[in-house]
């Protein structure tokens, strides 16, 4: 089956937040959309509160955003977890440096109750969501996720555990950038190699593994040392 043809009229929901992370959500939808998947767009947060690049991706996404703004909007949530087909986690990024709180700890802990349930495919972007990059501890509420497409090269928690016990099958996604260097935000997803990703549903994301996988990361994309940032 080729991949338009398994994403064509497919419920993706993206969750974003308002960072870089969420921007990288928002370019992801459109390049959804544009393969004949039907995403919806879930902001925590407000639109006037994301800037910069991820403002610039946010403008260029053409179609609905609902902004998800405190514990009254749970329920859209609920709902929105119930009709979708895959998930697409865009909420917090390699930036973290303590747990998750407030809404964004909620969103993603009803996402984990629905994925537990229903066995609801969850592909994070970069990291699953309420994790930190530089090691294994888990800092609080964190997503966990079927399949992670991380940009540029291997992120320390997505190695280490219990970190890593999350992060399931885990695909390193090129975007152009040296080894050493980090990539700039809102460049993860933006360009034909950055919309790759996609190509982690080449395997039935229904049957991928999630929290029964061996204990060691389940990698896609082997990467050596030096590919680790």
């Amino acid at each position: 089956m080729f991949l338009p043809d398994l994403l064509r009229g497919k419920r993706i929901l993206v969750l974003c937040g308002k960072g870089n992370n969420g921007g990288d959500g928002f370019v992801v939808a459109r390049h959804l959309k544009s393969k004949g998947a039907r995403p919806r767009v879930l902001l925590v947060g407000l639109r006037a509160e994301v800037k910069g690049d991820a403002a610039q991706a946010l403008g260029r996404w053409r179609g609905k955003v609902e902004e998800i703004r405190d514990e009254g909007d749970m329920a859209v949530v609920a709902r929105a977890l119930g009709e979708a087909e895959i998930v697409v986690d865009a909420l917090l990024g390699t930036g973290v440096t303590g747990p998750a709180r407030g809404v964004v700890a909620q969103v993603i802990e009803r996402l984990n109750n629905s994925s537990g349930r229903a066995g609801l495919p969850v592909v994070a972007l970069d990291l699953p969501s309420g994790l930190g990059s530089d090691g294994g501890a888990l800092l609080g509420p964190s997503v966990r996720a079927t399949v992670t497409a991380t940009f540029a090269g291997l992120k320390r928690s997505l190695l280490v555990y219990p970190a890593a016990g999350l992060a399931g099958r885990v695909t390193v996604v090129p975007i152009g950038v040296p080894q050493a260097g980090q990539r700039e935000p809102g460049q993860a997803t933006d360009s034909p190699r950055g919309s790759r990703w996609i190509t982690t549903f080449r395997n039935d994301p229904m049957h991928a593994p999630t929290r029964n996988a061996p204990e060691t990361a389940r990698m896609t994309t082997p990467a050596p040392p030096s590919a680790v940032i």
